[in-house]
């Protein structure tokens, strides 16, 4: 409609935008130094978006916000439910998470100066719910046996079909998916780490609500997905909170406990690196047993009055007070109860027997593993060393640990500045082979075992690295 102006405008010098066989847009003048594209991670609980410069593979800006979902339900499994209720509430879920996405659209317009409209190209990556629902197709099998998505293939569709607020004829691609619980997140990662062209042996875990693990050795692939529940990310703990502005974030215990917060103001819960910090230095005190019983003060050998006295009953079994009263922001203590305690088992339960099996499948022990990459923002934050304590990692020399941060985005960000990353995301998630751990007796059988605490014995090989603190604005 607007093609006469457009020409007329700069005596008829115009910059055309294609992709594939299609055109985008049409500019007047030479624009050509102007290409921008935007990287999705859509995340259960957190959407983040950056804002790409094409023509240099260069990131201008990163915005997140929480996922609108989120009113829907906490989790995967609570939003499939409501969404199998009818098309009426798929369509509510879908536009929720299209008005997170254009929340960032412009928050990213504003903090770089670039217009919306600019911006000709989106990839989205995500678990597999995340992707049917910011399609707006049915997850609902994908929550039942045999958990069988609606699709795998990577997907295209334009801006306006999706209502996303950029170029209306913007090519948006959601990339591919493994399987019902291991999604175009976890291509993503394995995309930007390039670990399928490693001749050594790696884990990855990305660990969330849903752990997704991977294993390569020598260009086979083995994925699978754990339900760690949300402990991992502050809920479901009595004093769990996300990693915000008042979240104990780090602890540690000698005479008595020394604490940082994040934003450095007084505390107001605990977000899980502060927890797993938590739990670690009470299994090497020895106030928490192998089995996760946390001990009373008396049965424990040499402890200082100032650590026993934080331990009395509470409602639940014993309770372990972190933060006084005088000292937090809601006035009251700040306690680590034995429900919390279990909780935490469970998910780092169900995190080492998935991987017990991936290194089982491909005949790896422990001391055979050469890399380990944690994934996604948590894995930025976890102290590596508490980590292995509490028997979340196998214990392995710490320089062999190594966070990438948020990966997903990465492999987001190469597909958008690459066709050939692009055919190989494609290519990765077909070589990947799932296992579905549901039902598998050995995997019943590790999880049991895994839910409870190792022996506590401190791996030493380069130990002294895992007592570097990053603040969270220089982590990852």
């Amino acid at each position: 409609v607007d093609l006469p102006e457009i020409l007329r405008k700069q005596d008829h010098g115009v910059t055309i935008t294609r992709w594939q066989d299609r055109i985008v847009a049409i500019e007047s003048g030479d624009t050509t130094e102007e290409l921008y594209g935007m990287a999705v991670d859509i995340g259960t609980t957190t959407v983040v978006g950056s804002l790409m410069d094409l023509h240099r593979g260069k990131e201008i800006a990163v915005a997140a916000r929480l996922n609108g979902q989120a009113a829907y339900g906490a989790d995967v499994i609570s939003r499939v439910e409501y969404a199998s209720n009818g098309t009426s509430q798929r369509r509510r879920l879908q536009q929720a998470l299209v008005d997170t996405v254009n929340g960032i659209v412009a928050e990213l317009e504003e903090k770089s100066g670039i217009a919306a409209h600019q911006i000709c190209r989106v990839i989205f990556v995500g678990n597999t719910c995340m992707q049917h629902l910011a399609l707006g197709v049915s997850p609902t099998y994908i929550a039942r046996s045999p958990y069988t998505p609606a699709f795998s293939h990577r997907i295209d569709v334009t801006a306006a079909q999706l209502g996303v607020a950029v170029h209306p004829e913007a090519p948006v691609t959601f990339l591919p998916n493994v399987a019902g619980f291991v999604g175009a997140d976890t291509v993503g990662v394995v995309l930007a780490t390039d670990i399928a062209n490693q001749p050594h042996r790696v884990l990855v875990i990305d660990i969330g609500t849903n752990g997704e693990l991977v294993m390569s050795h020598g260009g086979r692939m083995v994925a699978c997905s754990t339900a760690a529940g949300p402990a991992f990310e502050g809920t479901q703990i009595t004093w769990g909170m996300r990693a915000g502005e008042g979240a104990i974030e780090f602890v540690e215990i000698d005479d008595d406990v020394q604490i940082q917060v994040i934003a450095g103001t007084r505390p107001r819960g605990m977000c899980g690196s502060g927890l797993i910090d938590l739990v670690a230095e009470l299994l090497r005190l020895g106030i928490i047993d192998e089995t996760g019983r946390l001990r009373e003060g008396a049965e424990v050998h040499d402890l200082p009055m100032q650590l026993s006295s934080r331990i009395h009953s509470g409602e639940t079994g014993n309770e372990f007070v972190v933060a006084w009263a005088n000292e937090t922001a809601e006035g009251s203590d700040i306690v680590l109860t034995q429900r919390d305690i279990r909780e935490l088992q469970l998910a780092k339960g169900a995190i080492r027997a998935g991987t017990m099996i991936l290194q089982q499948l491909l005949g790896v022990d422990d001391a055979d593993i050469d890399e380990l990459l944690l994934a996604g923002a948590f894995g930025n934050y976890i102290r590596k060393e508490s980590a292995m304590v509490m028997g979340l990692l196998p214990r392995i020399p710490l320089h062999k640990v190594r966070s990438v941060g948020n990966a997903a985005r990465v492999g987001a960000r190469l597909c958008l500045i690459s066709q050939a990353s692009l055919e190989e995301a494609s290519r990765l998630a077909s070589a990947m082979n799932y296992v579905e751990l549901s039902g598998r007796p050995d995997f019943q059988k590790a999880f049991m075992e895994s839910m409870l605490f190792p022996p506590f014995a401190l791996n030493s090989q380069d130990s002294t690295e895992s007592n570097k603190k990053l603040p969270r604005d220089q982590a990852g």
